[in-house]
């Protein structure tokens, strides 16, 4: 549940509860996101109000967890672990500044920021042990 309320698992979005909109703590699955024929709407409840809307808070957080699930960047963030121990280059000092900042992460741990630049997008540079 932790994991949920900080938006900590990638294809979900956590929605708290907010009477009389939500009536209890609820959540977006990502995973099943369609598109619904507009065709499937009675053309009566077009002209049905809006009854809320996200505030802009929300909105960008729930931005960034679709970017995230659907158009995620190459390379591995915060949110992953390394699958096997090897050297991993920072994404944003190479394209940002051409210099290679190269770390070790062991199998197993988080990604944490480059000590560099702060940012938290990696790729692997060496063969895995």
């Amino acid at each position: 549940m932790e994991h949920l309320r900080n938006n900590g698992l990638n294809y979900a979005f956590y929605l708290p509860a907010k009477a009389p909109y939500i009536i209890e703590n609820s959540y977006a699955d990502l995973s099943q996101t369609c598109v619904v024929p507009k065709a499937y709407f009675p053309k009566s409840s077009i002209a049905v109000r809006l009854a809320a809307r996200l505030t802009s808070t929300y909105r960008a957080a729930l931005q960034a967890q679709v970017a995230h699930y659907f158009g995620r960047p190459f390379g591995f963030s915060a949110k992953d672990r390394a699958v096997v121990t090897a050297d991993y280059a920072c994404v944003s000092c190479f394209y940002g500044s051409g210099v290679l900042v190269k770390t070790t992460f062991q199998a197993g741990t988080h990604f944490t920021p480059c000590e560099t630049c702060g940012a938290e997008l990696w790729i692997r540079v060496t063969p895995g042990q």
